[in-house]
């Protein structure tokens, strides 16, 4: 039923309120009518219309309540506050200058007599040091394993591809027999819808032959009644 279609009729002639909204359990009602069919323009309107009412009435409700996040501020340490105020003020993370790490900008001629800068240029030379060994350690790792690791992978892989290769034809024959088996099931159906098409061609046949039978009978005692009430007369 369409719903703009009865709407008037839904309504008392004295107020515009559909009767279901007057009624004591109204506030049970919690969706708008459903519509199946397409609808013109008008009726959109008059749908978006309704929507926006009841979106209006409708309670403030915090449906993330259940879903706060764990308040770790207490344990958390002073770079972790720091960059979450940095995040909570919108001030964007200044980017890394490769440049500053060249051991050729560690250390300007004019601060060689500066202790403060020695010894920051000498923290930026120890992390770059550092950085280069970890560099080194991985080479030496990938140079030493990676052939085995990479040979462990592709066998895994293959082993995997092969698995699924085989689970693949297996749902395959699977399906190929099930669907084997139901054209089975439909041919003998399809016999015995026959083998009963016949039997019933074969029955009206029969009753036709019956029918035709009664009538002559019917007429032959007609006529012998017949003929012995004008004997009898």
């Amino acid at each position: 039923m369409n719903f703009f279609a009865q709407q008037n009729l839904l309504a008392l002639p004295s107020t515009d309120v559909p009767l279901v909204y007057q009624h004591n359990l109204s506030h049970l009602v919690t969706s708008l009518p459903y519509i199946d069919s397409d609808i013109d323009s008008q009726a959109l309107a008059q749908a978006q219309k309704l929507i926006q009412d009841e979106m209006k009435i409708m309670p403030k409700k915090d449906y993330l309540a259940n879903l706060r996040l764990k308040d770790f501020r207490s344990s958390a340490s002073i770079y972790l506050e720091s960059e979450l105020e940095r995040i909570k003020n919108g001030v964007t993370l200044d980017a890394v200058d490769p440049k500053a790490y060249n051991p050729e900008n560690l250390l300007n001629p004019q601060q060689q007599n500066d202790l403060n800068s020695i010894q920051a240029a000498k923290i930026k030379a120890d992390g770059l040091s550092q950085h280069n060994n970890f560099k080194l350690i991985n080479l030496e790792l990938l140079n030493k394993y990676g052939a085995a690791s990479w040979k462990d992978y592709l066998n895994d892989a293959d082993t995997f591809t092969k698995n699924k290769e085989k689970e693949a034809n297996s749902m395959k024959y699977a399906i190929d027999e099930l669907n084997a088996k139901r054209k089975f099931e439909q041919f003998q159906t399809k016999d015995k819808m026959d083998e009963l098409q016949q039997k019933i061609h074969h029955m009206l046949q029969k009753n036709n032959v019956l029918e035709a039978e009664n009538d002559r009978l019917e007429n032959e005692i007609r006529d012998i009644r017949f003929k012995k009430l004008k004997n009898g007369r």
